[in-house]
């Protein structure tokens, strides 16, 4: 796992906690970052989602693999220790500069630090660590509390389990393009991933491209829709619920799917996962029984 080997390698420094996680964490954020990403892990696992569908898949061989060896080189627990992970990027990431990772949880800092060898710097404090280059955990030091993402941070349910925002520099947004067209010009994203209540997901892209992507989004959901397999299957009711909409240059993507829709796609991935051998001793509920065929 990536995060993994950066938590053993990279310059590691722990914060002092504030009194309330996303305020912290946002005080974090250095000048000039362009994205940040945060996944509230505590709300997550309480999620029905979480325990019928990613425990399942977190206890397939492979990745079980993954995490015990996580385990012994961090000196945590990456799915059940972390309270939270957010990734902060710069604005010329890939051009000598790195996400800055901030791990909130039951974390030993001076373990990791032991890991990253002579180039870690630790200071006492508990359940929070900053992972990145020298200079990204400096400007973390000397905040910013995310100034230049405060608009998009505004408008972003940062309630949820999972959500993002970033303004992309031109830099990137030309690397975006060369790789798809539909990208050009996309000069901002933010979005949210919320399992409270169901399965509900917001996503918002400030971009040119808006009204034919919202055009070529509805042709294709009208596509899926002809499937005989997508009624069969009750996924076809779920489609339905797709929003997307281009309100001047902002693509808006919105589904919003309640508990009971959400209990269809969770058998369905159980049954792909017994179909696949991927359960890996999951106690996710088997599926109702079947009638012998005679």
């Amino acid at each position: 796992m990536r995060l993994v080997k950066m938590a053993a390698l990279a310059a590691v420094m722990s914060v002092p906690v504030a009194a309330q996680a996303n305020d912290a964490e946002m005080s974090l954020v250095p000048q000039g970052s362009a994205m940040v990403l945060h996944v509230n892990m505590e709300r997550l696992r309480s999620s029905s989602f979480y325990k019928t569908i990613l425990s399942g898949l977190l206890n397939s061989p492979a990745l079980k693999m993954q995490i015990d060896m996580a385990k012994k080189q961090a000196g945590f627990d990456p799915i059940n220790d972390l309270k939270s992970l957010t990734i902060v990027a710069p604005a010329k990431i890939g051009q000598g500069e790195e996400p800055l990772v901030i791990l909130d949880g039951k974390i030993d800092a001076k373990k990791i630090a032991e890991k990253a060898g002579k180039s870690a710097q630790v200071t006492p404090a508990k359940g929070r660590v900053l992972i990145g280059k020298a200079n990204a955990v400096a400007a973390a030091q000397k905040g910013g509390g995310a100034a230049g993402l405060k608009a998009l941070l505004g408008k972003t349910n940062q309630k949820a389990d999972l959500w993002f925002v970033a303004n992309l520099p031109p830099e990137l947004q030309k690397q975006m393009a060369q790789g798809n067209p539909m990208a050009k010009g996309l000069k901002s994203m933010r979005g949210s991933l919320d399992f409270a209540k169901g399965l509900k997901l917001k996503v918002a892209l400030d971009t040119p491209m808006a009204k034919k992507a919202a055009e070529e989004a509805a042709k294709a959901v009208a596509q899926a829709l002809k499937e005989p397999m997508m009624t069969q299957m009750g996924i076809a009711p779920m489609l339905q619920k797709l929003e997307v909409k281009a309100v001047g240059n902002v693509l808006n993507v919105d589904l919003d799917l309640n508990e009971g829709e959400v209990k269809k796609l969770q058998m369905m991935a159980q049954m792909m996962m017994m179909m696949t051998g991927g359960g890996g001793g999951s106690k996710m509920a088997p599926p109702a029984p079947t009638k012998a065929a005679k």
